[in-house]
C-alpha cells in the first residue's frame, strides 16, 4: 500500500514539474499565452523590482542548490522517506519555481534590446536549443 502512495506521489510532483516547466517556457520567451511573464509582469519602482527579482531568483537558487547537496540529502531523508527524497526535491524546486514566476516584477528599462532581425532569429534559435535541451534532459 505505501508504494502505491509513493507512486502517486510521485507522479503528482512530476506532473507539477512538468506543468511549470510549461509555463517557464513561455514566461522566459514572453509567449502571450501566460501572464505573467518575465518582460510583462507586476510594476514596481525600478530599485524595488530588481530587489524583488534578485529575491526570487536567490530563493529558488538556494533552494534548488542546497537540497541537491548530498549532506542536505542525508538529512532530508531521515525526515522524508528514501523513496519520494527526489520527488519532494522536484515538487519543492517547482514551488520555489512557481513563487518567482508569481511575484516577479517586470523591469522598466530594458536590460538588453536587439532589433536586428538575424541577430533575434539567433537568439530565438538558442531559445529553442536551450528548450529542447531541457526537454531531453527533463528533471534531475
Amino acid at each position: 500500500m505505501i508504494r502505491a502512495f509513493y507512486l502517486a506521489y510521485a507522479a503528482i510532483c512530476y506532473a507539477i514539474f512538468f506543468a511549470t516547466f510549461l509555463y517557464l517556457i513561455a514566461f522566459v520567451g514572453n509567449l502571450p499565452i501566460v501572464d505573467p511573464t518575465v518582460d510583462f509582469a507586476r510594476e514596481a519602482p525600478p530599485g524595488q523590482a530588481v530587489l524583488i527579482d534578485i529575491v526570487l531568483i536567490a530563493l529558488f537558487g538556494i533552494q534548488h542548490s542546497a537540497m541537491a547537496r548530498p549532506g542536505f540529502k542525508a538529512a532530508w531523508t531521515r525526515i522524508v522517506p528514501a523513496p519520494i527524497e527526489r520527488s519532494t526535491y522536484v515538487l519543492l524546486a517547482s514551488l520555489a519555481l512557481v513563487l518567482l514566476m508569481l511575484f516577479w516584477h517586470e523591469l522598466t528599462a530594458p536590460v538588453w534590446t536587439v532589433t536586428n532581425p538575424v541577430g533575434a532569429a539567433v537568439l530565438w534559435a538558442f531559445f529553442g536549443l536551450g528548450l529542447w535541451t531541457g526537454v531531453q534532459k527533463g528533471p534531475r
